[in-house]
């Protein structure tokens, strides 16, 4: 099954997105940029795809984005 990532600290977004893509992707939701990156070390899935809200707390989701570009197992 292909591995969707989404970083949003919305929890209605995550529970939405969850629901409309569980059926066809494992969804891995993340409510902030620096809890997704440390957990993306440690997870041996690799995202197909990802999601992300751009106006996170802390880092943005254009910084999440050229961060997970850098990780070499991604």
């Amino acid at each position: 099954m292909d591995v969707l990532l989404h970083v949003d600290d919305d929890p209605l977004q995550q529970a939405w997105l969850r629901t409309l893509f569980g059926a066809e992707y494992q969804v891995l939701t993340f409510p902030d940029a620096e809890t997704a990156l440390r957990e993306l070390e440690n997870e041996t899935l690799v995202p197909n795809i990802a999601v992300l809200d751009l106006e996170l707390p802390g880092m943005s989701g254009y910084q999440l984005c050229r961060q997970l570009r850098e990780m070499p197992q991604l």
